[in-house]
C-alpha cells in the first residue's frame, strides 16, 4: 500500500515555518523579516552617539536594539566603557571621551573636549552605519 501524503494548506504551510529547534531561531527570525518587509536589510547597523553619562538608559537600548538583529557602534566614554556592554554581541564599543584626571588643568580639559569633537568627525566620516542615533 501506498502511504497517504498529507495535504500541505496555506496554514499548515505556515506553521511548518514557524516551527525551528533554539538552534534555527535566528535564522527563522531573519527569514520571516525578509518575507514581511522585502527589500528591507535582516541587520540594521546603527551607530548610538552618548552623552557618556547615561549607563542603564544606553544599556537597555542596547541591549533591545541587539535583541531585534542590529549591529551597534557605541560611541561612549570611560563611564560606560563596562564588561556588560563591552561583552555584548554585535556591538563596537569606541571611547572618543577619555576623561582626564579630576585634579588636571584647564588647557588640559579643554584639549579633552576638542579631541573628542576631533575623534566624532573623523568616526562620522568614515562610520559604516547609515543610522545615528544621539541620546
Amino acid at each position: 500500500m501506498r502511504a497517504r501524503r498529507a495535504q500541505i494548506t496555506p496554514e499548515r504551510n505556515k506553521k511548518t515555518k514557524m516551527r525551528t529547534d533554539s538552534n534555527q531561531k535566528g535564522k527563522a527570525v531573519t527569514q520571516i523579516r525578509s518575507a514581511i518587509s522585502p527589500g528591507v536589510p535582516a541587520e540594521v547597523a546603527v551607530a548610538l552617539l552618548t552623552g557618556g553619562s547615561d549607563r542603564h538608559y544606553v544599556f537597555g537600548l542596547t541591549t533591545s536594539l541587539i535583541s531585534h538583529a542590529a549591529v551597534l557602534d557605541l560611541l561612549g566614554s570611560d563611564e560606560l566603557d563596562c564588561p556588560e556592554i563591552r561583552n555584548q554581541p554585535r556591538v563596537n564599543f569606541f571611547n572618543l571621551r577619555r576623561d582626564p584626571p579630576p585634579d588636571a588643568p584647564f588647557w588640559r580639559k579643554a584639549l579633552r573636549v576638542a579631541m573628542h569633537y576631533v575623534r566624532l568627525i573623523r568616526y562620522a566620516a568614515t562610520a559604516k552605519p547609515k543610522l545615528f542615533h544621539i541620546l
